[in-house]
Order: C-alpha cells, then structure tokens, then sequence
C-alpha cells in the first residue's frame, strides 16, 4: 500500500498517545494495581514507543524537512525508552514472581578465608 510522504510524516500526536501509555503504567505500577493490569499496561506502552520509533525511523529517509524533523524526535522517544526501563525495574522489584525464589546476587570482595580484601596503594620511590 502506498504512503504518501504527508502521511509519514512525525505526528506529535503518537507520541503523546505512547507518554500517556507510559504514564498509565506508571500509575498502575504505583497504586500496587493487579499483576495483570500491571503487565497489559507495560505491553501497551512498549508498543506505542515502538510503533512511534518504527514510524520516525522511516521518515528519517524523507527530504528535509521531514527527516530533519523526524531526527528532533530521537532523542525523546529515547528518553521515554529509558523511563518505561526504569519503570519495569521498580515493577519487577515491587512485585515478585510467584513461584520464583529471589536471592540476593553474591559479591565476589571477599577472599577465601571471609575477610574483606583491603586496597592499599603501593607508593614507588
């Protein structure tokens, strides 16, 4: 199906569609919402941030001034990548996986005998 260059252009408008997404999973991680509203809202904004990188991807092969346009918008949507990471992160802390047991990643500072190895500075001359 063809696309006119018009239709390809960025439309600010997917992109708040993919920050109220993002903000909708925000609250949901928040008020501590059911897992599976939790897990349909992530989905949801994910989908948007995508769907909106996919479509200024495209239009980066546009003449000016929609490609120039669409490079201006980058940098946003990955920021918002960024910020539904972070959001997953505490979700994934704030609630574990049943059936999962969760343990605390060992640190290899200590040496065989127990002690904490200590980091002293050689001074030369």
């Amino acid at each position: 199906m063809f696309e006119s260059p018009e239709a390809r252009k960025p439309r600010p408008p997917a992109f708040a569609a993919a920050i109220e997404a993002l903000a909708a999973y925000l609250r949901g991680v928040a008020d501590g919402a059911a897992a599976e509203r939790v897990t349909a809202e992530r989905r949801r904004a994910y989908r948007r941030l995508f769907d909106t990188r996919v479509h200024l991807q495209r239009t980066l092969s546009e003449p000016p001034p929609a490609g120039a346009e669409a490079w201006s918008w980058i940098p946003l949507v990955t920021a918002a990548e960024r910020i539904a990471d972070r959001i997953t992160g505490i979700s994934a802390l704030r609630r574990p996986v049943p059936g999962r047991i969760w343990s605390r990643p060992q640190t290899h500072s200590m040496t065989w005998s127990g002690k904490r190895r200590r980091r002293t500075r050689r001074r030369t001359g």
